[in-house]
């Protein structure tokens, strides 16, 4: 965050080609070294239908836009409340930030996205930023290639291939701070090895290559996703090829790859931990949600017309899957002290929460007619737990003898 700051008031040299200036449409862009003449105008893509929108959330929205030299990415950047609107006070805006970044990355010969311009509001002040970056044809985005069905031989190819573009950022001082699939782009070709771009780039840290703790602290974020789902195998080609390719720093021993795999399922398991506190309190992720006697939270996301019908109703869907033949609920649908996990929308749980006041699970049983649960018996383990006042009957017996 301090070298951004320093970044922004210009006292950090960077070493990126200049960028012309050009002003259209309310904004100050700046262009990247090829791309004289464009004139960017994100509203007449949209108005004329050039644009269609691949991912929106209420921080940025992503718009495909199809011109005639070509296809482009265009991301709408939006600094919501107090706190993001001080970032960038304080800092370059992101679209910025991902356009120099990835100049960068093209001096050092990391490939990643290709930028065009950026721009943003006329003025010292901080506002919307947009960023448009050119196409890669043939490209996918990792995480969509890695849903499919693959054939060994291409497990091997791609495993062995990730494992050397990842040794390349390390040699070359770079450091993703969220090396997750989503973030990367693949290309495969019959005639070349697999391609792989980086993408989100407003956090990339550069520094001298790295050294095996920085590198291990990096490979640990990328193998959390991929310990999860992929095999003992494709993991250990991964190793392999990284370990042959690093060209700096010390030597990698093949053994350190254990010590990845148990920091990985640390590290997994504090991510868990940290997402469950998270989305029992209002964060920017899980907003509060209220209505009447319910008090709860759902996730940005959500539609504000979906979150009031479910609020108007929270036992709808529990009673549509009972009514529809699909799995029922063991027990009925309970508004009191257990919180009901609302069936998952796009793999994740739109909305938790907890009734006030609440009633205890014995009284909602009651009232449907069933006995309570019993309570759950802690298992016994090595000598049963002294009595209360066990100690002390022992020591006044004693004084009377």
């Amino acid at each position: 965050m301090f070298s951004h700051f320093l970044r922004k008031l210009g006292a950090v040299g960077w070493a990126v080609p200049a960028a012309a200036v050009v002003r259209a449409a309310g904004r100050r862009w700046r262009l990247a070294p090829g791309a004289a003449g464009f004139v960017p105008d994100l509203a007449a893509w949209v108005a004329d239908g050039s644009a269609m929108v691949v991912k929106a959330n209420p921080y940025r929205t992503v718009y495909r836009v199809a011109l005639p030299g070509g296809t482009v990415y265009a991301k709408h950047l939006r600094p919501r409340g107090f706190r993001a609107w001080a970032r960038e006070v304080l800092r370059p805006p992101k679209a910025r930030l991902e356009f120099e970044n990835a100049l960068a990355l093209a001096a050092r010969g990391v490939p990643a996205i290709e930028p065009l311009a950026w721009g943003g509001p006329d003025s010292p002040w901080p506002g919307e930023s947009l960023l448009v970056t050119r196409d890669r044809d043939g490209a996918v985005p990792f995480i969509e290639f890695l849903e499919a069905p693959l054939r060994p031989v291409v497990r091997r190819v791609v495993a062995a291939a990730l494992g050397r573009f990842l040794a390349k950022l390390h040699d070359a001082g770079v450091t993703h701070p969220d090396p997750h699939p989503g973030n990367v782009l693949v290309e495969l070709s019959p005639a070349a090895p697999p391609r792989f771009d980086l993408l989100d780039l407003h956090a990339i840290r550069f520094s001298a290559p790295l050294t095996w703790p920085e590198a291990r602290a990096n490979l640990v974020l990328f193998n959390r996703w991929f310990q999860l789902r992929a095999t003992r195998t494709d993991r250990a080609r991964f190793w392999d090829a990284y370990r042959s390719a690093r060209r700096t720093g010390p030597l990698v021993e093949p053994g350190w790859c254990r010590e990845i795999e148990a920091a990985t399922t640390a590290s997994n398991l504090r991510f868990w931990a940290a997402r469950v506190s998270d989305c029992l309190g209002r964060t920017r992720h899980y907003p509060t949600a209220r209505a009447g006697q319910l008090n709860g939270y759902a996730v940005r996301d959500l539609p504000a017309d979906a979150l009031a019908a479910l609020l108007k109703n929270p036992d709808q869907f529990f009673a549509g899957r009972a009514a529809g033949g699909a799995q029922a609920c063991e027990r009925p649908p309970l508004v009191g002290a257990v919180e009901e996990p609302v069936p998952p929308v796009g793999g994740a749980a739109v909305v938790g929460g907890r009734a006030r006041p609440p009633r205890p699970l014995a009284a909602v049983a009651a009232a449907a007619g069933r006995a309570p649960p019993p309570p759950p018996r802690a298992p016994r383990r090595g000598l049963p737990p002294r009595r209360r006042g066990a100690r002390r009957r022992r020591a006044s017996r004693g004084r009377r003898g």
